[in-house]
């Protein structure tokens, strides 16, 4: 009897797959990339589209998100500007979504006062998926270490900002959150850590739901270490800081996911799927002295487990 009850039950699997690349298209300061340059851009977004349904962007204008809608007129890729660009608070994001999977609900910007200044935290993008469930994205670009020294307790007010986003979704009943960015920050700083509450063990996240998942953790060191032939070593880390004598990898884009999606639902994380995308040809423009670009797209996938029957 048990044996005809498991056959009569099919087991399918829904998947979203999000990505988030800052893509020096227009930075904050400095000039936007040259021709050649945005070529590669291009080529890179449109790379990440047949490996996401949902791809964030950091670095952008709203003249990119206009050039980069054209590029995808007559296609499922749905183009939101998310810039914000006429305020002092300047938000330069955007985001491409399939609309064969995902629907756009909505988004709004968190911008706290601390200390009388304002802060540029987040923007949270609701999105309705495969018409079951509704996710949330919270999508953070903060400022560079350059301007936010690491010992600066500025870089706490962001993250313990961030954090209160977080508690605020969940007690509103939030139950799908996916917080992701280019921090500035690696995993094992005290704005991911002890701010925002990022941990890198997905077990006692499943048995504290108020922690957010952080699988990039494992992206600090080289995945394979030492290896004999350099052509089979790969460097770890999103960001490439091409002055830097000691570290040049560095792991500042990360994405992290609350207890719904490591044991706490249906949905559940992909790791094999998660993790930095090293498309060739960016890296090497990334790592010579030629080019501006600076970082590596990073992906995650999210699959969705049910029985019918």
């Amino acid at each position: 009897m048990l044996e005809d009850i498991d056959q009569q039950i099919i087991h399918s699997t829904k998947s979203c797959r999000i990505g988030w690349w800052n893509t020096h298209l227009s930075p904050p300061k400095g000039s936007s990339l040259p021709v050649e340059e945005r070529a590669l851009v291009l080529e890179t977004i449109v790379i990440l589209l047949t490996k996401c349904d949902i791809v964030c962007l950091g670095e952008v204008s709203d003249e990119d998100l206009n050039w980069l809608a054209e590029q995808f007129a007559g296609t499922p890729f749905a183009v939101k500007d998310m810039t914000r660009s006429k305020t002092p608070n300047k938000f330069n994001l955007g985001v491409i979504y399939n609309e064969e999977i995902a629907t756009f609900i909505g988004n709004e910007f968190s911008i706290p006062q601390i200390g009388g200044d304002n802060y540029k935290i987040s923007c949270r993008l609701d999105f309705f998926i495969h018409q079951e469930d509704y996710f949330t994205i919270l999508m953070s670009h903060w400022p560079s270490r350059l301007l936010k020294r690491d010992d600066s307790e500025i870089r706490g007010h962001y993250g313990a900002a961030l954090r209160r986003d977080v508690e605020d979704l969940m007690r509103r009943g939030t139950r799908y959150l996916v917080v992701l960015g280019d921090f500035n920050d690696e995993p094992y700083n005290h704005s991911m850590t002890t701010y925002l509450r990022g941990c890198r063990d997905a077990n006692h996240v499943n048995l504290n739901p108020d922690l957010l998942y952080n699988p990039f953790w494992k992206h600090i060191s080289c995945p394979k270490g030492y290896v004999i032939s350099p052509e089979t070593s790969h460097p770890t880390g999103t960001y490439f800081y091409k002055s830097d004598n000691l570290h040049r990898w560095r792991v500042f884009d990360q994405m992290l996911f609350c207890s719904s999606f490591v044991g706490g639902s249906d949905w559940h994380l992909n790791e094999k799927e998660t993790g930095v995308y090293r498309y060739e040809r960016l890296v090497e423009a990334i790592k010579s002295s030629q080019s501006k670009l600076d970082h590596l797209p990073i992906i995650a996938e999210l699959n969705k487990e049910s029985k019918n029957g």
